[in-house]
């Protein structure tokens, strides 16, 4: 007995379009690299770096150039820019420019990435604790004037949820 063709043609079709999990695959999460800029030069509205923050900023280029990132997001101000601008330029990649007054759209934004994803988000000390607790639920405290090198590595799963994981880069 054999089979007619277009039985097995929708038979593969419906098999290639089973999701990862059928198949005995965990769909991978979606990995942000979520940092405040880097030291800024002033209080003015929209300083640049200074020298320290420039260093900072290639340091954190070196230590995510190898993290796979695919994405990089960074708000409309010169001290996000400015410190997205090594891994940048190092990858070949323009940065995705936010709004820094609307941290909700970027949420909705960040949990639509397609699973595997690795991105850089650059931000606010007052924006990264609400980013962060709107993508996991988790609340990371506030983020003082004088803070420049927490790194948060959030895992955002599948599905829903997600984990945060608190570091530290470049000189203190």
């Amino acid at each position: 007995m054999s089979v007619p063709p277009r039985l097995v043609a929708a038979l593969i079709a419906l098999f290639l379009a089973l999701p990862a999990r059928a198949a005995g695959q965990t769909p991978q999460p979606v990995t942000l690299f979520i940092v405040r800029h880097a030291e800024k030069g002033s209080l003015a509205t929209d300083p640049p770096l200074t020298g320290i923050g420039r260093e900072r900023a290639r340091d954190l280029a070196r230590m995510l150039r190898d993290a796979g990132v695919t994405v990089i997001y960074a708000t409309q101000f010169r001290r996000t820019q400015e410190t997205a601008e090594p891994l940048a330029k190092e990858l070949d990649k323009s940065p995705i420019v936010t709004d820094a007054t609307k941290p909700a759209e970027l949420a909705v934004e960040l949990q639509r990435l397609e699973p595997g994803t690795k991105a850089l988000v650059v931000s606010h000390s007052n924006i990264v604790p609400i980013l962060i607790e709107k993508l996991t639920g988790d609340s990371v405290g506030e983020i003082t004037e004088l803070e420049y090198d927490r790194l948060y590595v959030v895992s955002l799963t599948p599905g829903g949820g997600g984990t945060v994981v608190f570091l530290h880069y470049g000189e203190r």
